[in-house]
């Protein structure tokens, strides 16, 4: 009965470990798919910004354009990230405590 419990036991944690990685991976994918559509968001407003800064002489020079533009993105970007793996570092920590909560549960 002992080794049969113990067997159940790995087998849960074996499985608990690959739907986290699973969803690691699914996360990895969306945030890959969330750069791709921020970058042409950005490449879009890039474009717009220049034809703007080009026609109207809005900016000082075109260098200019181009860093406030760099810059706006970068922080857009660190912004996104950031949250996003704070989100990820949450959830892993979550279904750990939750698991060891059951762990301890069962022993008692």
């Amino acid at each position: 009965v002992r080794i049969l419990y113990i067997t159940i036991l790995l087998l849960v944690t074996v499985l608990l470990y690959i739907a986290l990685l699973l969803y690691v991976i699914i996360l990895l994918y969306a945030t890959i798919l969330l750069y791709v559509a921020i970058l042409l968001y950005i490449t879009t407003i890039v474009i717009s910004y220049l034809q703007y800064c080009y026609t109207l002489q809005y900016c000082y020079s075109l260098q200019y354009c181009y860093v406030t533009i760099l810059l706006n993105a970068t922080i857009l970007y660190i912004v996104i990230a950031i949250f996003l793996y704070i989100y990820i570092y949450i959830y892993i920590y979550k279904t750990t405590l939750l698991y060891i909560a059951i762990l301890l549960l069962q022993y008692y």
